[in-house]
């Protein structure tokens, strides 16, 4: 985030949240759990773990000319170069990265949260997460903006 999105002038449109981005980036989220049975987790043990967040990679900055675009953006995710599962930003939550990050910022300031310069914020999904091993090189293609790569060690 670029600049704060205060609790006191919410609500937030999308268009209010997008002025407060400051940049925007392809990113690898690492999906992971201390739970053998994610599934029947009680949820505020799940929120305790982090609503199984292990991680994320950043990658390049991407030009967006117009934000309402990200919601079409397609990625292909790939292991060890074959490709494990393909998606558009509308698997996002709320359809699109910033209708997620509108939502973000208004749940937040109706609990006197709010958003701050500074802050790093992974929007949703486009691919779906299977689970990665150890020594495994992942890869994400984003159509049009480019890809990122890494490679995970134990």
């Amino acid at each position: 985030m670029a600049a704060d999105l205060p609790a006191a002038e919410a609500p937030f449109d999308a268009a209010q949240v997008w002025r407060a981005v400051g940049e925007t980036r392809m990113a690898l989220e690492l999906v992971g759990s201390r739970f053998t049975d994610v599934a029947g987790a009680p949820p505020l043990l799940k929120l305790a773990d982090s609503i199984c967040a292990g991680g994320v990679v950043l990658g390049d900055r991407i030009s967006v000319d117009d934000p309402e675009t990200l919601g079409s953006t397609r990625a292909r995710l790939h292991f060890d170069g074959v490709e494990v599962d393909r998606g558009v930003a509308t698997a996002c939550p709320a359809g699109s990265p910033l209708a997620a990050l509108t939502w973000l910022a208004n749940h937040l300031a109706s609990r006197g949260k709010q958003l701050r310069a500074g802050d790093v914020v992974i929007s949703g999904k486009i691919c779906a997460a299977p689970g990665i091993s150890p020594y495994q090189r992942v890869s994400a293609t984003f159509e049009g903006h480019g890809s990122i790569e890494s490679f995970f060690l134990p």
